[in-house]
């Protein structure tokens, strides 16, 4: 298991609220497919995984 990537993130492209709402909307798409919960999965079996060794 890897961590998700974080090139690629949506960044904010202008002053203008269309620019934050569409940088949001890929945020929120990044995190409905659980990539806080993914990552956090990972640092624990990772952390199992040296503890066991």
């Amino acid at each position: 298991m890897q961590k998700c990537p974080e090139e690629g993130l949506p960044r904010l492209e202008g002053p203008h609220g269309v620019d934050f709402d569409k940088s949001q909307q890929g945020w929120l798409a990044l995190y409905l497919d659980c990539a806080v919960r993914h990552n956090g999965l990972v640092d624990d079996i990772n952390k199992r995984a040296e503890l066991s060794k």
